[in-house]
């Protein structure tokens, strides 16, 4: 599931879930179940909100630096990017952090 849904983003409302559900042979009433409650919801939005206020908005990113109780100190990549763009940010931030 993990591969199918990534492999299409724009198929992630219901009808595509659910295809990509039924194409894998999953226990598509079950898992419509599980899509449809909100077991999870509050989980997902709190990771929306701490996302919203860090400006990411996208998949993947990285946080290159440290967390400090609510303070964030460093840099967000997003997206696939090659060592070398991880190398030089670490480099940057770690010339900066005490």
């Amino acid at each position: 599931m993990h591969d199918a849904l990534f492999s299409e983003p724009p198929k992630l409302d219901q009808i595509g879930l659910g295809g990509y559900a039924e194409s894998l042979a999953l226990d598509v009433d079950t898992f419509r179940s599980c899509l449809a409650g909100e077991k999870h919801k509050p989980d997902i939005e709190s990771d929306m909100q701490a996302a919203g206020a860090l400006e990411i908005n996208g998949t993947p990113s990285f946080l290159i630096g440290r967390i400090t109780g609510e303070e964030v100190e460093g840099s967000i990549i997003v997206g696939s990017q090659r060592l070398s763009a991880f190398d030089a940010k670490i480099k940057e931030i770690g010339a900066t952090l005490p």
